[in-house]
């Protein structure tokens, strides 16, 4: 276990985790439990937003659209193709946050009824309970498409769009973020590219840090800042003693390089 239980610094993957259906947000609380201070990143709290807040807007939208249950079962199931299998996931899990076994049944229309209000209550508070899983959201990216909480606008409608980033439209300060944790970045790159077996998505994040390297500026489209996450989210919490997450094949390598213990309540483990 940790010879340090000061700090710890949370990625997405754990963060996401206690959204879902029991046992899991125990789990993770428990594994938590014994550090005094838990801190995230903003760009953690954009992948939130991107992946889980949009899976719930998925399953109310089609929610909306359809008369009965299994109506809706059917829509999920042929909505995705297997290039979309992580969509596909988390919208079952999403659904299977909110229609736990044991439930009291109900008519199918009254079930869909409840299933809509609870989604609806989900997505407007989500901001209020991700803030409550934590001490401290770092925010060295400064990301703005993190800070616009989910609304409902006058005529009822819920607004969760993710907004779009371009470098001739700086909104954030990722590019002086990696200017002033140049270093950082250039260990992990070199890590990646010494690691036979790496991650695709490590590969990605390395090939988009050489090119920072060039033009920092690059950082600021959208589009590239999201192949670069986990390594915004690592070095943004690099003050912290220790490091958890749920995606060992990103995470194992920016603990190392970090110099950080690794724990995965999820899993029950602890890396050095």
């Amino acid at each position: 276990m940790p010879t340090d239980r000061a700090t710890v610094h949370v990625d997405t993957t754990l963060l996401i985790e206690q959204f879902k259906a029991a046992p899991r947000p125990a789990t993770v609380r428990e594994g938590l439990r014994g550090f005094k201070f838990i801190s995230t990143s903003s760009y953690a709290r954009f992948e939130f937003k991107k992946t889980w807040i949009r899976s719930l807007m998925y399953l109310y939208d089609r929610a909306s659209r359809v008369t009965h249950v299994a109506g809706l079962i059917t829509e999920i199931n042929q909505s995705f193709g297997k290039q979309k299998s992580n969509n596909l996931t988390r919208s079952l899990e999403a659904w299977c946050a909110f229609n736990p076994p044991g439930q009291a049944p109900l008519p199918d229309a009254a079930a869909l009824l409840r299933l809509k209000t609870q989604l609806k209550i989900a997505i407007l508070n989500a901001y209020k309970q991700w803030s409550r899983l934590t001490h401290h959201e770092w925010d060295g990216t400064g990301c703005l498409r993190a800070r616009e909480a989910p609304r409902q606008s006058d005529d009822g409608k819920i607004d969760a769009t993710v907004p779009r980033c371009w470098r001739t439209r700086i909104q954030c300060t990722i590019h002086t973020f990696f200017e002033e944790n140049r270093d950082l970045f250039i260990q992990i790159e070199q890590a990646v590219a010494q690691k036979a077996d790496a991650s695709e998505q490590l590969k990605a994040a390395a090939a988009v840090i050489r090119a920072a390297l060039v033009d920092p500026r690059s950082l600021c489209e959208d589009k590239v800042c999201q192949r670069v996450g986990d390594v915004l989210i690592a070095i943004d919490g690099n003050k912290m003693s220790t490091f958890a997450a749920n995606n060992p094949s990103e995470w194992e390598l920016l603990s190392l390089v970090l110099k950080k213990p690794l724990i995965n309540p999820v899993k029950g483990s602890f890396v050095v």
